[in-house]
């Protein structure tokens, strides 16, 4: 996702006893990440990312609140 437009950052947490990891993404906007995931399904990335996973990724989309 690096180099993608609107990417801003990329984090991912990883549990070694469970092997479960949660990718955090920074997006300028949803319709960035949209565009980003509409990509990497076209060019079979997706497909080939699900075989190391259990099931589809869960998107979930956050608004950043500064307090």
């Amino acid at each position: 996702m690096r180099g993608f437009d609107g990417a801003l950052s990329v984090t991912l947490y990883y549990d070694g006893q469970t092997r479960a990891f949660l990718l955090h993404e920074e997006w300028l906007s949803r319709e960035h990440h949209q565009a980003y995931l509409a990509f990497i399904e076209e060019r079979g990335v997706m497909a080939a990312l699900l075989g190391f996973m259990e099931g589809p990724p869960r998107v979930t989309y956050y608004e950043r609140l500064v307090v």
